[in-house]
């Protein structure tokens, strides 16, 4: 096992192969169940159990039975392969000299070491450590956070030079704190390349978190190689007392350091840094000292990560409130770049940079310093010719890209954070180039020579300081930055992933809706076919000639359209009774209007209801002119409705005042009074008659009842009698404006708006069009249709309230939000199709 390692080639030979010990002897020792390897800490007290009589000898030969014992709980308590269990001041050998003990595993077999037992120098270190431990945590910022821990590591180690030394995202490591004592050099400051210290070295570091070399000029000695009975290679990784490098020694020596010992600064499981102790001559530290300085270092890296987070904290915090903004105001029916670029600000903000660029769906935004779209498309596909699926990050961006990218000449530091899988979309933080001054531990670029070896990895023989000024670089992008863009990657990619799913919800829920409508279309032209077509049959029967008959069939068929019209204009949903009978009163009766009276409390019909009450009140109204009540000037008709116990509408249809001869022989019509409501509703209607007049009592379920929620189920207006068509009265608007790009649809307002009482309706189907009718014309009202097509109708509504005049939006959708985000708080906006109810409720307020 008497390896040389040659560190050009380490990827291939793995540091820790390495067969020797640092002024150690070693020897194999063996037992039924036990491969040990022993490593002592003075070869020559150990020299007796080196010789070759010794080789093979079983471990209860060497060993005191006690020590033995502990042995075998220390081993059982290893929970892994990288923990060591330790024991200090034991009988070893015999009971004459105590010893401290380093237990591990390498695979199968068992590594103890021994040093001699050296009391603490301090008897209170513990106490000491405590102490310091106690004001670390005390320490305000992070400079005197550094500098404190400095002090402590030189207070417990007793060596001349210690130096925090923390490792940069390029790999390199500067020195940025340090304790000096004696006639030491000062190296803080200095910046040292990565490959000062190899990745199988680090590897090592995260692994092993002290390492002593007490004498860089002592002997190193074998261990003797002989197999194992297993066959198996020693590991001495986690070995305390294995010999390092020759080339880290010759390092060392050109640094003129007689001593070295380190400890390493672990956050998030990654090696942060190291305390690296240099001293001028020989320097020994007991095994227990650095069990203790172990424990320092364990408690320093924790405080470092909490502190660095809580550096961090502010903007996570920020960054989740910018989510919560995000997730409340998705909106499903947009774009996800439509969803997000609102936010760009903000997430320039969040990552301090240049630029912000997103690109999502093959469409881009950006925030702060301008950059082309060109450039930004260039970049996004170098971006995913990128195998990596996690964020990308240079500060030098010629260098990681080369020549081809043009933005490089621009900006120098990119921070990339893919939110989609490939092809990937990105969110990418952009930095300008920021001149930098360097002190690097003598030159860079020099770290190869021809050594003693051939041509490998030689340490450099000049530490003098050595600056650089760096060009083409931006700032560095900090961990905290770095761990807020991994926190973005994932509430972005939640943004997304949502979008998506609520998208596709949409789309299914449309698709399912307009499966259901197609349906309920087919299905209610089916009833009105079916409909019509027994009402023609009927009437033909009954009728006398073809002038009675083209009478009385247009008037049912009307009286089913104006049912199917007042369902229409509410969405097919409950109409108002009052409606109903204002409609075909109005439609019949002119020079007798004053007989009639009608009142009840206000309710709305179902459309079933509705359609069929409609029916039956056209027949009633139809035979009262032809043979009742207002056939003549004496008859009376009293119209009036109520709710009963039982929540059904109760209607009272009375006639008075005519000579009422009824006919044996039903007609149709008669039929439809008397039959409809039972066989469609499954109500009553009972029919009676009297020598002046006729009773019609009429039951409709509550099932198709519906009360609007500001009146009791007992008011009951009074009775009036019906108006047949109100006389206009003058809203006081001469000249009206219609924003509308369908023509149909501008027809239809401008036919409302003419009925109530305005002068002029003047059409536009765009803004400059409205703009200009606005200029040449004294408008008094406006209806602006939000959507036209590639534009919107705000100017126009800004234009409006500049000049004064009232106006009324109208949209398809929902959009309300959207108008008071437009700067219309108090805008009125109606939905399409727009009710003439609505409208002339505007008219008049305006």
């Amino acid at each position: 096992m008497n390896n040389n390692v040659d560190l050009t080639n380490c990827d291939k030979e793995p540091i820790h192969k390495l067969g020797k010990v640092q002024q150690y002897g070693g020897l194999l020792g063996l037992s039924e169940n036990w491969q040990i390897v022993f490593c002592s800490h003075n070869i020559e007290k150990f020299s007796k159990w080196t010789s070759d009589d010794c080789l093979g000898k079983a471990a209860e030969q060497i060993l005191l039975p006690e020590t033995i014992a502990k042995c075998k709980e220390a081993i059982a308590s290893n929970a892994d392969s990288d923990q060591t269990q330790r024991l200090f001041g034991e009988y070893v050998f015999s009971r004459n000299e105590f010893y401290d003990l380093s237990i591990h595993l390498s695979g199968d077999i068992i590594v103890i070491e021994f040093e001699h037992h050296q009391p603490l120098v301090n008897k209170n270190s513990l106490s000491n450590v405590r102490s310091r431990l106690r004001q670390l945590s005390q320490t305000d910022n992070l400079d005197s956070f550094f500098m404190h821990a400095c002090d402590a590591i030189s207070n417990l180690t007793g060596f001349d030079r210690i130096m925090l030394y923390r490792f940069h995202n390029d790999g390199s490591g500067e020195v940025i704190a340090e304790n000096v004592l004696n006639d030491m050099d000062s190296f803080l400051g200095l910046r040292y390349p990565a490959s000062d210290i190899p990745q199988q070295a680090r590897k090592l570091y995260v692994r092993n978190l002290t390492r002593l070399i007490e004498d860089v000029n002592a002997e190193t000695v074998d261990i003797d190689s002989k197999m194992f009975s297993s066959g198996e290679e020693l590991d001495l990784s986690m070995g305390t007392l294995r010999a390092v490098s020759p080339i880290h020694i010759e390092y060392l020596k050109n640094m003129g350091v007689g001593a070295s010992f380190s400890l390493s600064i672990i956050v998030d499981g990654e090696l942060w840094g190291l305390f690296a102790c240099h001293h001028n001559s020989a320097q020994y530290i007991s095994l227990e000292m650095r069990s203790i300085i172990e424990v320092y270092g364990e408690v320093f890296s924790l405080e470092l990560t909490s502190r660095l987070r809580n550096l961090s904290l502010a903007n996570t915090e920020s960054a989740k409130s910018l989510h919560v903004k995000m997730m409340s105001s998705l909106n499903s029916d947009a774009s996800i770049l439509t969803n997000l670029e609102p936010y760009m600000q903000s997430l320039q903000r969040l990552i301090p940079c240049d630029t912000a660029v997103l690109w999502v769906e093959n469409k881009l935004a950006k925030a702060g310093s301008p950059i082309s779209n060109e450039d930004a498309q260039l970049l996004i596909s170098k971006l995913n010719d990128s195998s990596s699926a996690d964020i990308i990050c240079t500060d030098n961006l010629k260098g990681y890209f080369g020549e081809s990218i043009t933005v490089s000449d621009r900006f120098s530091g990119l921070l990339a954070v893919p939110i989609s899988r490939f092809p990937k979309d990105f969110l990418v933080f952009l930095r300008k180039e920021e001149t930098q001054s360097i002190n690097w531990a003598g030159n860079p670029e020099k770290p190869v020579d021809l050594g003693p070896n051939g041509i490998r990895l030689t340490p450099r023989k000049s530490f003098s300081a050595w600056q650089e000024i760096r060009r083409g670089y931006s700032a560095p992008w900090l961990q905290q930055e770095i761990g807020l863009a991994q926190a973005l990657k994932q509430m972005l990619l939640e943004v997304v992933v949502r979008n998506i799913d609520e998208r596709e919800r949409l789309n299914q829920q449309s698709q399912q809706q307009q499966d259901v409508l197609v349906s309920e279309l087919n299905h209610r032209v089916r009833n009105i076919l079916g409909l019509i077509s027994s009402v023609v049959a009927k009437t033909a029967t009954g009728a006398n000639d073809v002038t009675e008959f083209k009478d009385v069939l247009g008037g049912r068929i009307n009286s089913i359209a104006e049912a199917q019209n007042h369902l229409t204009e509410r969405n097919w949903s409950h109409a108002p009774l009052t409606k109903l009978f204002s409609v075909e009163l109005s439609a019949y009766i002119t020079e007798r209007i004053s007989n009639v009276s009608v009142g009840g409390p206000e309710v709305y019909l179902e459309p079933k209801a509705y359609t069929t009450l409609t029916l039956v009140v056209h027949e009633l109204v139809t035979n009262a002119l032809k043979h009742g009540a207002l056939l003549n000037d004496r008859g009376t008709l009293n119209i009036e409705w109520e709710l009963n116990a039982d929540n059904e509408l109760a209607i009272k249809w009375q006639e008075y005042g005519y000579d009422n001869q009824p006919s044996l022989q039903k007609g149709f019509g008669t039929v439809i009074i008397e039959r409809s409501i039972p066989f469609d509703l499954n109500g009553s209607s009972n029919v009676e008659h009297h020598a002046s007049g006729m009773n019609v009592v009429m039951i409709i379920p509550s099932k198709y009842i519906y009360l609007t929620p500001s009146k009791s189920s007992s008011s009951m207006s009074k009775k009036a009698p019906v108006q047949v068509k109100s006389q206009q009265q003058s809203s006081g608007i001469k000249t009206a404006l219609v924003l509308e790009d369908n023509m149909i649809i501008a027809l239809d307002v401008e036919d409302t708006l003419l009925e109530n009482a305005v002068e002029k309706v003047i059409m536009a189907s765009n803004t400059v069009e409205a703009a200009a009718i606005i200029k040449n014309n004294a408008i008094d009202f406006a209806v602006l249709d939000v959507n036209l097509g590639g534009e919107n109708s705000y100017s126009i509504g800004e234009l409006c309230q500049k000049m004064g005049i009232p106006f009324v939006f109208v949209t398809g959708y929902n959009e309300l939000q959207g108008v008071k985000d437009n700067g219309f708080e108090d805008a009125t906006l109606l939905l399409k199709p727009v009710k003439s109810a609505e409208l002339l409720k505007c008219l008049n307020e305006a």
